[in-house]
């Protein structure tokens, strides 16, 4: 079978948010662009997910705070998992986020509120009103000459031509048809995380572990990770998949667990590692959220996601019947429950929630209960890379050519305990690494050898990896 070639200045693996970010920042740098994709369309994950998104604000006070809530959240996360803490790609987040929020808003997307999280030590996170924004705001870069998208094509391997990547060998997923695509200048690697890659998790996770459950799109399949790997890319923390009830932010805001016995066991919206354990120790790990119906239909695309289906009742009884659980102390849970929204009461006295249902709406007769499954949302091991989001590999060195942003890096991920992280940083990685990828030359050696510094990525970033600084990159 014949190969189709195609070539661009820069080309971009992934059209999530980092991948979308950097195709945006390298076309406005003046550079073609070929992105290519192995779903249907721009968004990737993020269009799936609750929307929300951590920013800091600018000021150094705002960003040490937001670097020690950081360390903080990779400290809890290292006494089990043992991982890399790259303080400036911590630092990189926390002065170049601020920018990441002008772009988006300017570009459509709308924020309703601040969101309160025990790991922020003050209110970073923003919900957007409508996920599916992200992929509307970036569709005019998109349409642009200088921008060309290969949807349904799956990348396979990097091109490595006298040292340096010069491109991907891809192939058509209708048809199989091979793809060469050829690269100028750079190549992006953005194609998201690897929690769907059940077979690349098993290399660093337990078998049980790596064939849990997964919420999102199938095209995390770490196929970036692989890639990457393979040309000699350092990967670090990639058995950092933190396990979570499987559930988006937005739907357990509005709703309450309970258990077996018909009693809610723990603070609902409280740090995702303690749902987990409040789970695991009810008995058989039976128990349920349950939301209003009216509220469930505005959510109903988040909750078709969830791993097992939803029962509808109009009534109470209906669903003790159903759940099999003990009618007078669900009844008595579910009055506690909207007597205290009713009050005036910031937090609630059983538990010490904060995070409440929009308007505190209380539960009515019509209800929705959702079995609660434990499995991943996201991964968090990835590539080292500098500041410029330029590949290190695995002596230390910067590998010509490569660059990666979002979840196929380690960086900022090693904090990920910190909700809003994920799809913030992508788009604030990718607008970084489209404009660093855009200025590669190829007629110059960047292979700059970083050995003579210990190999962590806090002390080779300060020992002489490139820096950017935010507002150079990309948009202003």
């Amino acid at each position: 079978m014949n190969s189709e070639l195609i070539s661009a200045d820069v080309v971009i693996i992934g059209a999530g948010p980092a991948g979308m970010a950097a195709a945006a920042s390298a076309s406005r740098a003046g550079a073609s662009v070929i992105v290519v994709e192995s779903g249907s369309r721009l968004g990737g994950n993020a269009v799936r997910s609750n929307g929300y998104l951590a920013f800091v604000d600018s000021d150094a006070a705002a960003r040490d705070a937001f670097v020690a809530d950081a360390r903080a959240a990779y400290r809890q996360a290292a006494d089990e998992y043992g991982l890399v803490w790259d303080e400036p790609a911590i630092r990189q987040f926390a002065a170049a986020s601020a920018t990441t929020y002008r772009i988006l808003t300017r570009r459509g997307v709308r924020f309703s509120r601040r969101v309160p999280r025990p790991e922020h030590s003050v209110d970073r996170i923003q919900a957007v009103v409508d996920p599916v924004m992200f992929g509307r705001a970036y569709a005019p870069d998109f349409a642009q000459t200088a921008v060309r998208t290969e949807f349904g094509v799956r990348a396979e391997r990097l091109i490595v031509e006298e040292g340096r990547i010069a491109g991907v060998i891809a192939h058509r997923i209708e048809g199989g048809m091979p793809l060469t695509v050829r690269a100028r200048r750079a190549v992006v690697l953005a194609t998201g995380g690897y929690q769907a890659g059940h077979r690349l998790r098993a290399r660093y996770q337990s078998f049980a572990s790596a064939q849990s459950s997964y919420f999102g799109t199938p095209d995390c399949r770490g196929d970036g990770h692989v890639m990457g790997s393979i040309v000699g890319g350092d990967l670090v923390n990639m058995a950092y998949l933190p396990p979570t009830v499987l559930a988006a932010s937005t739907v357990v805001e509005n709703a309450i667990a309970v258990n077996s016995v018909g009693a809610r066991f723990h603070d609902e919206t409280g740090p995702f590692a303690d749902r987990v354990a409040a789970l695991r120790q009810q008995d058989q790990r039976r128990a349920w959220y349950l939301l209003d119906e009216q509220v469930a239909r505005s959510q109903a695309h988040l909750i078709e996601q969830m791993p097992q289906p939803p029962t509808r009742v109009t009534n109470v009884a209906e669903l003790v019947a159903i759940l099999q659980v003990p009618a007078e102390r669900l009844t008595a849970t579910i009055g506690e429950w909207n007597n205290f929204l009713a009050s005036t009461a910031i937090s609630d006295p059983q538990f010490g929630r904060t995070a409440l249902p929009q308007g505190r709406r209380a539960l009515g007769e019509h209800l929705l209960a959702v079995p609660m499954v434990e499995g991943v949302n996201i991964s968090c091991g990835g590539f080292r890379t500098t500041t410029r989001m330029q590949v290190i590999d695995v002596f230390g060195a910067m590998i010509p050519g490569l660059y990666a942003a979002g979840d196929t890096t380690a960086g900022l991920n090693a904090a990920a305990g910190m909700v809003g992280l994920h799809i913030s940083g992508a788009f604030t990685q990718g607008r970084i690494a489209g404009h660093a990828a855009a200025a590669a030359r190829p007629d110059i050696s960047d292979y700059g050898n970083l050995l003579a510094t210990p190999p962590t990525c806090t002390r080779l970033a300060t020992a002489g990896a490139d820096r950017v600084t935010p507002a150079s990159s990309g948009h202003r």
